[in-house]
């Protein structure tokens, strides 16, 4: 749904400064008193300079929440051949599904490349640019009710960055997992990256139900649906989550059934 944003010309500001090391804190520094804020009522054009670091705060950042109504437009342009690192210092933005009220937007030279959607408080894995992208846009947005202190980000441009170690594969969630570990069906991706595309044998009936790729359980719960009942170990139907790779932290967007080892039941309405 698009959705427009009133925009508060008289007390918004963005911070830009320079320093050596990314994310590095300093106590004695007070972004408010920068010569170099700007008000948030336009897109905002900074050049990453090589062997140097970029800081940008979302809008009242320090002051207390960032104020509701608002969108907050910035670009980063890039040196031909090199690319940007976007680390997250803090993250405070009020939570919802899929990201859909107030949220952070990474996007690529063409917008329609999207590179992250974030909100919540977990701090995301840094951000890169794509290869031959000369600049990275980010959008920031709230809706009538502003909640939380914002973010700041720090930037570093440099040629020939690569996300992963040499001999990694990355990850669509930007996790790195080793070479050596794709198909050997563990999950080491944390997405199931790593396990696509394998040719796995066919599921017979006497192993029908045991998973090729064993799932990586975080946590065990007592807790269950009300009236629900323990589940028949190695049975169907299993719970899926569907999620979207790119939002953060919230990226389950429909719920499904594993119904046998090649088919999901969901709603339609999940893929319209």
């Amino acid at each position: 749904m698009k959705r427009n944003f009133c925009l508060i010309v008289s007390i918004l500001f963005l911070v830009l400064d320079f320093r050596d090391i990314c994310c590095y804190d300093d106590d004695d520094y007070d972004y408010r008193k920068d010569p170099n804020y700007i008000y948030c009522y336009d897109t905002h054009r900074f050049d990453a300079r090589v062997n140097s670091t970029g800081h940008i705060y979302s809008p009242k950042y320090g002051e207390g929440e960032y104020p509701a109504n608002m969108g907050c437009n910035y670009e980063i342009l890039l040196p031909e051949n090199y690319r940007v690192k976007v680390s997250f210092t803090d993250l405070d933005i009020q939570p919802s599904e899929k990201c859909n009220q107030d949220k952070l937007q990474i996007l690529g030279e063409d917008e329609s490349n999207i590179l992250g959607i974030f909100c919540g408080t977990d701090l995301p894995r840094p951000v890169f640019s794509e290869k031959g992208d000369n600049m990275v846009r980010l959008k920031f947005g709230s809706d009538h009710m502003g909640a939380g202190r914002g973010f700041h980000l720090c930037y570093e441009a440099a040629p020939n960055m690569e996300e992963c170690p040499p001999n990694h594969v990355k990850c669509k969630n930007r996790n790195c997992a080793p070479e050596s570990a794709k198909c050997d069906g563990v999950d080491d991706c944390e997405d199931g990256t790593d396990e696509e595309n394998c040719n796995y044998p066919v599921v017979t009936p006497k192993d029908c139900g045991i998973p090729t790729v064993q799932p990586r359980v975080t946590f065990e719960s007592p807790d269950r649906i009300v009236g629900g009942e323990k589940a028949v170990p190695h049975s169907w139907p299993w719970q899926v989550s569907l999620q979207q790779f790119y939002i953060e932290p919230n990226a389950h967007s429909c719920g499904g059934t594993l119904i046998n080892s090649q088919w999901i039941l969901t709603a339609a309405h999940c893929f319209k």
